[in-house]
């Protein structure tokens, strides 16, 4: 607390970088909540919101649900244009019903009208590398995604809608992109390609809170007796769950069978009719 006192005194007094060093000293030799929240609210405040990001990256997910935490952190995610995770990160922090929810959308979609005015070029080419995900190798589809989270959201959504189709697109990365459009709310509806290559309609705001069936599983592979087979067990078991969303109950329909099948197949080595769409998926994303 001294040192925060002391930070605090340098700020006050105009004398900014130093408070700062002063902090990022002590950070440095001792991991305090605290003084890391302070030290993350001065760089939003000397409009370093990129230190500001990396610092919170670093801490646990709770850490910003602290109220002036999580308003800094949205500040720099806005200031530094990453416009789509600013409105994933604000719908996860906040319930639909919070007042201060239309504020900071309100702030949040002037501030993409405003890039996408100033930078269309800009716009132009990351929504149409977007568009594209699906000439990309896996391990380049990453860094396409994140420079898609600088889209303001009316060009990410219309390139995540395409990419939920895209047959060329694996799976794997179909799933993560409709998660994102649950978890920024989107209310229209969507098609999406399922693990028998066929097309659906989702509403991906409805499928919000719709991995009960997964919790039930993870818990009981967490209770296993043996913690090494265990371990391996859930990561197996997170990729061909993960490859069945939406429609996990369509392969198999309750926690107890998908953990059942999951042993006969990990543990015992059969083949689960069940499981062979979602295991060739695993296969190719291996050959890739």
């Amino acid at each position: 607390m001294n040192v925060i006192s002391k930070a605090n005194e340098a700020w006050k007094t105009g004398q900014r970088a130093e408070a700062i060093h002063i902090l990022e000293t002590e950070n440095e030799l001792k991991q305090d909540d605290e003084l890391i929240r302070v030290l993350i609210h001065f760089y939003v405040e000397n409009k370093q919101f990129k230190a500001a990001i990396e610092l919170i990256r670093d801490q646990p997910a709770k850490f910003i649900e602290q109220k002036n935490t999580f308003r800094d952190y949205f500040e720099a995610l806005v200031q530094t244009k990453i416009f789509s995770l600013a409105r994933k990160e604000l719908f996860n922090y906040y319930e639909e019903t919070t007042p201060d929810l239309k504020k900071y959308l309100n702030f949040l979609e002037n501030q993409e009208n405003e890039y996408a005015i100033a930078f269309p070029k800009t716009v132009k080419e990351n929504e149409r590398d977007f568009y594209h995900l699906g000439d990309k190798r896996v391990i380049q589809q990453a860094a396409v995604i994140e420079k898609a989270y600088y889209l303001p959201w009316s060009n990410f959504k219309r390139a995540a809608k395409f990419n939920l189709v895209d047959p060329f697109l694996n799976q794997i990365t179909r799933v993560s992109i409709l998660k994102d459009l649950v978890l920024m709310r989107l209310e229209e509806p969507v098609r999406f390609i399922w693990i028998d290559e066929k097309e659906y309609e989702v509403f991906p705001k409805d499928l919000l809170g719709t991995d009960e069936m997964w919790k039930k599983i993870k818990k009981a592979i967490e209770n296993y007796n043996d913690p090494v087979q265990s371990e391996m067990l859930q990561q197996q078991a997170e990729l061909l769950y993960e490859l069945s969303y939406p429609f996990s109950k369509r392969v198999l329909p309750t926690s107890e069978e998908w953990l059942t099948a999951l042993k006969k197949q990990f543990f015992e080595g059969k083949d689960i009719k069940a499981f062979k769409e979602l295991n060739q998926i695993m296969i190719n994303l291996f050959e890739e």
